[in-house]
């Protein structure tokens, strides 16, 4: 399925208008109308921009939709494989002092999970068993 019918396909099963689609997204409603009737081509950047408008479900549609069906085994995914998938998202778009930033925050957390668990397992050891 070619990209805009795809995309007006998704707005239309979602009841998204272009005039609240164009206030989130900041693309103009007559470039949304153009792109949805095939009318004119879009730049990547407003696409993305649309896009990231979308509420997610809508975004999932709309790539089934282009896809041809062949990614109807999103129905069989958890939010915890969609959480997991945006994690990977962000990593792989992060920067370099964005990368630092998460490992340096990780590594304070490992430390205060794992101090945790020794005091735990440091409490347990100590408590006397009863008889």
């Amino acid at each position: 399925m070619k990209i805009s019918k795809a995309f007006d396909k998704t707005l239309k099963n979602f009841g998204i208008n272009a005039r609240r689609l164009s206030e989130q997204s900041g693309v103009s409603e007559k470039m949304i109308s153009l792109f949805r009737n095939d009318r004119q081509r879009i730049y990547s950047d407003s696409f993305e921009k649309l896009l990231d408008a979308l509420p997610i479900e809508a975004r999932l549609y709309f790539l089934i939709q282009l896809s041809g069906d062949k990614l109807t085994a999103l129905d069989k995914l958890t939010e915890a494989d969609y959480v997991e998938a945006e994690w990977k998202s962000l990593i792989f778009s992060a920067s370099l002092t964005d990368i630092e930033t998460i490992l340096r925050a990780l590594a304070d957390r490992y430390g205060e999970l794992k101090a945790k668990k020794e005091i735990v397992q440091l409490e347990e050891e100590s408590t006397p068993l009863s008889a």
